[in-house]
């Protein structure tokens, strides 16, 4: 009995500290991806405040790096698609694409036929494009990898295969597109869908139905 009672006193201690785990990385996840924080007079999630601190900070950095990863791109898409006449054409017109985010960047959204907000709303999107990703992918083991994805599963399903037609997990997911940004959103999908979480399907749905339902971005627009 003595030996029996020294094995599960171990399991036992294991398993506290894997609730412990859970619960603590579960709450950093949250906390970074959903819950708006106050700094400065502006409110935002810790995402956005870091990624905000890094367009200000080193925005010529990241303006460099971004031009510097398209023409990286652009090289290697004509190398390996020498043969294909239709992902060749699309490497040119990729290659035209440089110079329209060199024009946004240094010559003050002297863009033909683009009007200036609209440039200035695209430098925008590139920056939190180049900026948001990143970072979502440091911090999204914290929501997908450690049972957070599961505890939602369980509770949700019933209400969104009723409502959606989609597993539940997929609240989590609609959640990051609501409450957080579109990037994210479609970072996690690409996440779920590769890692077999969900299905073809429901990522279409998803992609299709709440991928314009973000209330920062709809702040943002509303707000220019």
């Amino acid at each position: 009995m003595e030996n029996i009672s020294d094995k599960v006193e171990p399991n036992n201690v294991n398993y506290f500290f894997e609730v412990v785990k859970i619960i603590i990385y579960s709450i950093i996840g949250i906390t970074v991806f959903f819950i708006p924080v106050t700094i400065d007079n502006n409110t935002k999630t810790i995402l956005h405040h870091i990624a905000y601190k890094l367009q200000v900070n080193y925005r010529e950095l990241l303006q460099v790096c971004t031009i510097i990863y398209m023409i990286i791109g652009v090289i290697k898409s004509i190398l390996l698609n020498n043969e294909k006449n239709l992902k060749q054409i699309y490497s040119y017109f990729s290659g035209f694409s440089i110079l329209i985010v060199i024009n946004i960047f240094y010559d003050k959204y002297s863009i033909v036929l683009l009007d200036d907000n609209i440039s200035l709303i695209l430098e925008e999107t590139i920056l939190n494009l180049i900026t948001l990703l990143p970072l979502s992918a440091i911090f999204m083991p914290f929501i997908l990898d450690f049972a957070l994805l599961d505890i939602v599963e369980g509770y949700c399903h019933k209400l969104m295969k009723k409502l959606f037609n989609l597993s539940g997990k997929s609240a989590l997911n609609i959640s990051m597109y609501i409450f957080n940004d579109c990037f994210c959103g479609y970072f996690m999908t690409n996440l779920l869908y590769k890692r077999g979480r969900i299905r073809q399907k429901e990522a279409c749905i998803i992609l299709l139905n709440f991928s314009i339902s973000s209330i920062p971005i709809s702040n943002y627009i509303a707000e220019e």
